[in-house]
Order: structure tokens, then C-alpha cells, then sequence
């Protein structure tokens, strides 16, 4: 364990390790950012979501308003 330790604390103490220790936490926050915002639940996802329900809703109910729509209407919107 101690030799562990005395590579960790040389390694920081290097600018080298110093740098990479860096990468780490980078990489460490950027992924928890990419988790929240992508991960199940997450903010974009839940907007996506709704957006296509949204979508879909719409051309759900504009396609039905066409099927159900009544005779006349679809002869004078022929005819114009």
C-alpha cells in the first residue's frame, strides 16, 4: 500500500502525472455532464420525448380529422 502511495504522490508531483491527474477530472466531469444530460431520464432526453409525443399527437389527430372529415368538405377543397 505504501509504495502505492509514494508512485501517487510522485506522480503528482511530476508534471507529467500533474497533467494527467488534469485528464481525469476532465473526463471525469464530462461525463457526469453527459450522464445528466443524456442518461435515461435525463434533461434532453425528457425533452425529446415529450417533443416527438408532441408530434406524433399532432399528425395523430390531423390524420384522423381527415379520415373523419365530411363529405362536403373534401368536395369543395377538390373542386377549389
Amino acid at each position: 500500500m505504501r509504495k502505492i502511495v509514494a508512485k501517487a504522490v510522485t506522480a503528482a508531483c511530476n508534471e507529467r502525472g500533474a497533467e494527467m491527474v488534469e485528464w481525469i477530472v476532465v473526463l471525469a466531469v464530462l461525463a457526469t455532464v453527459a450522464a445528466i444530460m443524456f442518461g435515461p431520464g435525463g434533461v434532453l432526453t425528457n425533452a425529446m420525448n415529450a417533443g416527438i409525443s408532441r408530434l406524433s399527437n399532432i399528425i395523430t389527430n390531423s390524420s384522423y380529422s381527415v379520415l373523419t372529415a365530411p363529405a362536403t368538405r373534401a368536395a369543395v377543397s377538390t373542386s377549389s
